[in-house]
């Protein structure tokens, strides 16, 4: 499939749970209809069409080159958060960080996570894998980047045009970080 302009979906979401019933079967049931009819509610806008077949149909999150978030009852964050809630915490006000003596900031205090941007799972080696809800682009980020007041443009960089050729390389046995494709143009 590698250098396929096209990634079959139905392909791949067999393909992981195969390889999911290999490794002991999904580690978080697959999401209910209302799971995810919530989780589009509370961000109020729909998720990507692969993600939502796979959160459906595979598994609620667990999956994937990097552990997948899933929403509701399924994968969570440390922090005990769903995909949703985590979005919400990126994407909401935040606080000052403390300052150092003498009066200058640790870092930036961010208050511009793109819109539309969901973060797919838990740093990994730094790096947050997201995809933009609108184009179904899977995105990295160095955690950081955010945290020190870069413009997400340059710190989101383009993993791959969509989640199934994302999960596609991964099922060629390719580790994430994939190559980057340069930075995200952001919206």
């Amino acid at each position: 499939m590698r250098g396929m302009a096209f990634v079959e979906l139905d392909g791949i979401l067999a393909r992981l749970r195969e390889r999911s019933l290999d490794e002991g079967g999904p580690s978080h049931p697959r999401a209910t209809p209302a799971e995810v009819e919530q989780a589009e509610a509370r961000l109020g806008f729909p998720l990507p069409a692969a993600l939502r077949r796979l959160l459906l149909e595979v598994a609620n999150g667990g999956v994937g080159p990097v552990p997948i978030l899933g929403v509701g009852t399924g994968r969570r964050s440390p922090e005990g958060d769903d995909l949703v809630g985590v979005y919400e915490g990126v994407s909401g006000p935040r606080q000052a960080h403390p300052e150092r003596p003498g009066g200058r900031r640790l870092a930036a205090t961010v208050d511009a996570w793109p819109a539309a941007v969901l973060p797919l799972s838990e740093a990994r080696d730094g790096l947050v894998f997201c995809i933009d809800a609108r184009s179904g682009e899977v995105l990295s980020a160095e955690g950081h980047g955010c945290e020190l007041g870069i413009g997400h443009a340059e710190w989101l960089q383009r993993e791959a045009p969509s989640l199934e050729a994302w999960l596609a390389r991964w099922l060629e046995g390719e580790s994430p970080p994939h190559r980057p494709q340069g930075p995200w143009g952001g919206r």
